[in-house]
This record gives C-alpha cells, structure tokens and sequence, in this order.
C-alpha cells in the first residue's frame, strides 16, 4: 500500500501541470498496479435471498437501504416494469417498499410493497414515458426535520434507442409524496457529456457520496456509442440544484474494451480504503466482470485501477449494490455486511425480484 500511495502522488502531481496526458498516466497506473497486494475484493457467492417479490411484474435497480429515524423504518426503492415489456421494461416506474424490522437485513423482516412513489409523468416531459434507477438519500438536521432527496432515470420515448436524464423529488417523510422538479437535473445535453464528444445517449445510476467530508454526486453517463463513464457532481445545496460539474473521474483506457462501466460504487472497505467498483460494458468474456479502482489519497480524483473481478456464480447476481453503514444513503464510507441486487429464475419464476447477499471478501 506504500507503492500505491508513491504512485498516486506522482500522478495527481502530473495531472495538476498537465490534464492533456491524463489518459496515458492512468494506462501507466493499469500496468504498474498489477502487482499492488493489501487489499481486498468482494467475491459474490451463492448464499442470497428473496425480499420482494411480485407477481404481475418485474422489480429491479434497487437503491439502498435507508433507515428513517422518526419512526424506526427501512425503505428501499426500486424500478417495477410490466411483465409485458419484458426484462428493459420502458414502461417502468419508481416503486417503494418498506419493514419495520430491527435492521433491513433481518431474515424475519416482513418488506411491505408501498406503491409507486415516482410514476411517468405523461406530460410530454422527460420523464413521460417511464422512471428508472432511484437514488436515495435523507438529510437530517440536529433536532429537526429530514428531507429526502429521490433521483431517478426519467425517459421520453419507449424504445431501445431510448434517452435519459436524471430528475429530482423530494418529501418530508420516506412515504411522500415526493414532488418533482420540472426539469431534470443533470442533462444529457448538459456539459457533462462533452466527453463524449457530442451529447450523450442517457445520464442515470445516481449514488450521493460523501469524500474527505465532501459531498459529491456520482452519475453514470453513456454515449451514443454505448461507452460508459462515472461524472462527478458537486451539490451547493444539500443534496439539491444547483450542481458544479467536474471532468469524468476515470478513463475509459484499461476498461474493458475500452468501453468503460456502469453503477459507480464508492464505498470504504474492510481494508480501510476508498475503492470504487463498476459493471463493465464491455464484452470481456462476462456478463458480472466488474472494474475495481482503489484511492489511497481519499479524494475524488486519484483513482488507481487494480484488478477486475467477479461472481462465484455468475447466473445470480445483477448489479450488487452495498448499504452505507450510515443507513442514510450516502455513499463512501463503510457499508454493511449485506448488499442488495435482483435478480430472476428463481423458485421457477422468470420476474426479477429484490434479493440480499453477503459477500466473502477476498485478500488480493
């Protein structure tokens, strides 16, 4: 872990005098870092299970487990899709369920379906068509109230060319309503897709984040050409508008086939560092390889690619996602020993449905 700390301070060094070689430093990080040790790696395993479940449709992208203070309550959001739009399911919405167990994770825990919570506006907006991919976070201030912060994929035309921006609600309680802002908050069109070199095809996948006591927003954003990279967001109000934009924080040089990853992750491992994971979009021989990136200087950029990784069972698991031990969303301090993911085929049933799993973390 010293030679990862050597290496990161020479290269952030070198992208201070000069952002033009930024792609060539991060190729030389991918070679040199091949050998670093000390740190570890989430190995999926068999060992999941069900938690929600419906009939009449599909359930999937769950956020987080968020645990609301005032009346001692879990909630996990998710997109539900109608069977017969298959498992893309254009036509999805926001869906919420909730328990009142001890912890979220309790095997006994009894998760009641909410509702839809963020439908399809209908109104010619961006989101008219359908809402995707919750974020959640809740922001509590010292003996006040809470406001809870729901961002979601919102799409216009039902169809796989489909386009995607990232809209906000908000509410008082976890149950809302939550009421959405008009526009979305982070664009396709917006600055933040001139990497790739026109407007990108979707932004979505929001994970809030907290840096070195920095509030960051993480969103995927992919371009026409199905590559893929996590942009960075800078909140100047809580977890509200408006936003300062920085660069992507990753290269898509070393990724595989250079085509980059989606469900940015930041989370503090059991190692004590910042690492980053991310579903590959490229076709690398499997369908769960994740890119793996660790940041010793605990700051948003300064990312050190190591080695991918992957499931022991590569059928089950989706998009794992881990829980911020602080249960109130925010991303990249530790997380519990139980992450969420969906999932289908089990039990016989082709619905995907939410599930749980523990992770054996592995010594590289």
């Amino acid at each position: 872990l010293q030679f990862l700390y050597f290496i990161d301070f020479s290269v952030q060094t070198v992208f201070k005098r000069n952002m033009g070689i930024q792609s060539a430093a991060i190729i030389t990080l991918s070679i040199l870092t091949n050998s670093v040790k000390g740190y570890v790696y989430p190995q999926y395993s068999n060992e999941w299970r069900q938690f929600a479940f419906r009939n009449d449709s599909n359930l999937l992208d769950p956020s987080a487990a968020v645990l609301d203070r005032n009346t001692s309550t879990w909630h996990i959001y998710c997109t539900r899709t109608p069977l017969a739009h298959g498992v893309a399911g254009y036509g999805g919405s926001i869906w919420h369920f909730s328990t009142n167990a001890t912890m979220f994770d309790d095997p006994t825990a009894v998760w009641t379906d909410e509702g839809e919570v963020i439908p399809p506006s209908g109104k010619g907006n961006f989101d008219s068509a359908g809402t995707f991919t919750p974020g959640v976070v809740v922001d509590c201030e010292d003996g006040g109230g809470c406001k809870w912060y729901l961002f979601y994929g919102g799409v216009a035309n039902e169809n796989s060319s489909h386009t995607e921006n990232v809209g906000l609600a908000t509410s008082d309680n976890p149950w809302g309503p939550f009421t959405r802002r008009e526009s979305p908050v982070f664009n396709r069109t917006d600055a933040n897709s001139k990497w790739c070199g026109t407007a990108a095809a979707r932004v979505d996948e929001i994970k809030p984040s907290l840096i070195s006591g920095q509030r960051v927003i993480f969103v995927k954003s992919v371009c026409t050409n199905f590559s893929a990279l996590p942009i960075a967001f800078i909140p100047e109000n809580g977890w509200g508008p408006p936003y300062k934009l920085r660069p992507p924080v990753i290269s898509l040089n070393g990724t595989c086939e250079n085509k980059g990853f989606e469900e940015p992750t930041i989370f503090t491992g059991p190692d004590n560092l910042l690492h980053l994971t991310g579903h590959y979009h490229g076709n690398c021989g499997s369908e769960d390889k994740y890119a793996h990136y660790l940041n010793p200087s605990q700051t948003i950029d300064g990312w050190v690619q190591v080695a991918d990784f992957g499931s022991s069972n590569n059928s089950v698991f989706m998009e794992p996602l881990p829980v911020p031990l602080n249960y109130d969303g925010v991303f990249g301090g530790k997380i519990s020993d139980t992450w969420i993911d969906f999932s289908a085929n089990r039990g016989g049933s082709p619905n995907l449905h939410l599930m749980m799993s523990k992770p054996v973390w592995v010594q590289k």
